[in-house]
């Protein structure tokens, strides 16, 4: 990833940028933005449609690389949005936390991406009387997708205090080993 991107971005200091921080609302506007446009009868000019359809994917693609970069620092804004009752809030969005979860094994992450990209072909390749419900399909898969963003920004927030994170969080309740005493003569 660091050849995509440079060295500074897998190893420099982290920066925790406005766009980056913003990221989740940028993505979820793109997102509400395609399924508005998908719905609305809209005449693009020769190329509209295709340039559009191409600036969203930049867009999408560019902010994630940002929300990369602005969750590998120290974000002041973040910080000040942390709840006061962080565990019940942990309680309060466990669904959310749950799906971060789930999304973190790779086979469900992978499988959940082709769910989302047949369905966003769906609509392109559905003959005439089943292009209706192969639009539903697609933006029941955008509204799924906007809940994942959503649950990753609630994890965030609350890690420390995730029930299946453990005690990441500086509980006490963290056994830490005794250390072993040194020999004297050494």
């Amino acid at each position: 990833m660091s050849q995509v991107f440079g060295d500074d971005w897998a190893h420099g200091q982290a920066r925790a940028s406005r766009w980056g921080h913003a990221g989740p609302s940028i993505i979820v506007g793109v997102l509400a933005s395609m399924a508005v446009l998908a719905m609305v009868p809209v005449q693009y000019p020769t190329g509209g449609r295709q340039l559009l359809s191409l600036s969203f994917i930049v867009l999408l693609l560019v902010t994630f690389a940002e929300m990369r970069k602005h969750d590998r620092g120290l974000c002041e804004r973040c910080a000040a949005d942390f709840p006061l009752n962080p565990a019940q809030a942990a309680e309060t969005y466990s669904r959310r936390l749950a799906t971060v979860h789930l999304m973190a094994d790779k086979r469900v992450a992978v499988r959940f991406l082709v769910a989302l990209l047949v369905a966003c072909l769906l609509p392109i390749f559905a003959p005439g009387p089943l292009h209706t419900p192969a639009m539903i399909l697609w933006l029941a898969s955008l509204a799924s997708l906007i809940y994942v963003v959503q649950s990753g920004v609630t994890h965030r927030r609350l890690q420390p205090w995730c029930p299946q994170c453990g005690h990441q969080g500086g509980s006490d309740n963290v056994h830490t080993p005794e250390p072993m005493p040194l020999d004297s003569r050494s």
